[in-house]
């Protein structure tokens, strides 16, 4: 008989070993914030670099329970990286991180996959968000892709459940899926809700501004615990 609680359980508690290293890279941030390298750019640069270059070692920190720890460490504070840095992406560091692109095919393979995501990222940060001149639409591109990121995986994981598609095929078969779900998402419901939580308060200001010009003195004075007396005179 056909378990379909089992089977799901087991499916979506798949993704569940990285938990540990995403706590375990919150933890290594409140660290280098209290140490004070996470306030120095070029402290805490040094320090990514260093991780980088010694990430594939074993027997290292990064390297501790999973092969694939570091690879979630970097990925979160390449994030860290981005954000301290994104206000000094101009034209050069878009040029550099495309020749940092460029030369990863060359890099083992250890080195290759990390260095490659990190380099296009930068791009994709960089124009969208950078002083370099941008593409108006990568401004966008995070919204448009968070419906993506929350449907691909069950989609990814029922697909791979039914058919024999593997590699590109899966790939490519589980974006459009997850295209054809996530973009209704985006305009019936995430855009309505960003509409409304900007509606909402500006609503209750607007009440709050009219209940404050309809008191008179005397309600403020009550409202204080004084005596209207004290108005006359």
């Amino acid at each position: 008989m056909f378990d379909a609680e089992h089977w799901l359980g087991d499916i979506v508690n798949i993704a569940q070993w990285s938990i540990f290293y995403e706590l375990r890279a919150y933890a290594l941030l409140i660290l280098v914030y209290v140490l004070g390298i996470l306030q120095n750019r070029a402290a805490f640069n040094a320090l990514l670099l260093g991780l980088v270059i010694v990430s594939p070692v074993a027997g290292t920190l990064l390297q501790i329970g999973d092969s694939r720890g570091p690879e979630i460490t970097l990925a979160f504070l390449y994030g860290v990286f981005w954000a301290n840095e994104k206000t000094r992406m101009g034209l050069g560091f878009i040029f550099f991180a495309a020749a940092l692109l460029y030369v990863s095919v060359y890099l083992p393979p250890s080195y290759a996959a990390m260095v490659g995501n990190f380099s296009l990222a930068t791009l994709t940060v960089g124009i969208a968000f950078g002083k370099a001149p941008y593409i108006k639409l990568l401004d966008r591109l995070p919204d448009f892709t968070y419906g993506l990121y929350l449907t691909h995986w069950p989609i990814m994981m029922i697909i791979h459940r039914y058919y024999n598609f593997n590699g590109i095929r899966l790939a490519m078969f589980t974006g459009l899926c997850a295209l054809a779900v996530s973009a209704p998402l985006h305009y019936l419901v995430e855009e309505p809700g960003r509409r409304l939580g900007r509606i909402v308060p500006r609503a209750m200001r607007r009440l709050r501004s009219r209940i404050d010009a309809a008191r008179s003195p005397l309600q403020d004075y009550r409202a204080e615990g004084r005596d209207p007396s004290e108005q006359i005179g």
